[in-house]
């Protein structure tokens, strides 16, 4: 999760360097390029924020989809932790 919210934040720093740059250019085509590009760069940085916020999501759908697995991986935790009555 870190290695994401490390590239979210490299993608929002070179979109706010593309505007910039695009707004000091003064040949009206770098000028629409750049801004381009920091439109490409905001959206790779709203797919990287997507996939952050749908990451837990995931597992909690998986554990709800197959409770077998969870209630069996619950089991055998318990037994191993657990010290013998006898």
């Amino acid at each position: 999760m870190p290695d994401l919210k490390n590239k979210l934040d490299k993608l929002l720093s070179e979109a706010a360097e593309c505007q910039m740059i695009g707004s000091l250019a003064a040949d009206a085509a770098k000028r629409a390029a750049y801004r381009e590009r920091a439109d490409q760069f905001r959206d790779l940085a709203e797919q990287v924020r997507t996939q952050i916020s749908a990451r837990p999501r995931r597992n909690i759908e998986f554990l709800l989809s197959r409770p077998e697995s969870a209630a069996s991986w619950l089991l055998n935790s318990t037994m191993l932790t657990s010290k013998p009555t006898c």
